[in-house]
């Protein structure tokens, strides 16, 4: 079975890398709206955001993935969460049936992201959390580590790309309102935290 680059980022033993994805996952735990009662995760991968963000949490938790064999992994590995696989640009969910979308890692791999922010806030209530890279120190930092050195250190995986102040600009042009944007030592991600 071949691993995923998401896979190698949470597998990692680089102690750098696992730093810094700690810091990642504690900064999006931090952001969760503390009194949210529901939640669903766009583009779950395997499921190790799920685990390290809603760890000890209590609230009805959903995720989903194009990737069937990701979302089995999911399963296994978040067994508290119910996960299904589905497109990000045709959720199924009614309208306002969760508090809080979250997605982290994935509008960056999307042709269209104004049209999954658009479906993200049709299915929230409350809140958005989201997550993209942080350009340009996360290709610096991956041309660091001698990868994706013939890209300058991009992502082959990734067509748009975005500087935290940026992505914020982008998504306040589809009428989002943003009450918290970070970007975590080492800074390599960009986080959004936004109200509907």
């Amino acid at each position: 079975m071949t691993t995923s680059t998401n896979q190698q980022k949470h597998q990692s033993n680089n102690p750098f890398m696992r730093w810094a994805i700690s810091r990642f996952h504690g900064q999006v735990r931090g952001l969760l709206p503390a009194d949210a009662d529901s939640l669903l995760e766009v583009g779950c991968g395997e499921g190790y955001s799920a685990r390290a963000v809603l760890d000890g949490r209590s609230l009805r938790a959903y995720g989903g993935d194009l990737n069937a064999a990701a979302v089995s992994q999911a399963r296994w590995r978040c067994p508290a969460v119910s996960y299904a696989v589905f497109d990000a640009l045709r959720l199924p969910f009614p309208d306002r049936s969760v508090d809080v979308v979250l997605s982290l890692e994935v509008l960056e791999h999307l042709p269209d992201p104004a049209a999954a922010l658009a479906e993200y806030r049709r299915v929230a209530r409350r809140a958005l959390l989201l997550s993209v890279p942080n350009e340009p120190i996360f290709r610096l930092q991956r041309l660091m580590t001698g990868k994706g050195v013939r890209l300058l250190g991009d992502h082959p995986e990734h067509i748009q790309h975005w500087s935290l102040a940026g992505f914020r600009r982008f998504v306040e042009r589809q009428g989002i309102t943003v009450i918290a944007a970070v970007s975590p030592p080492p800074f390599a991600w960009s986080v959004l935290l936004c109200a509907l």
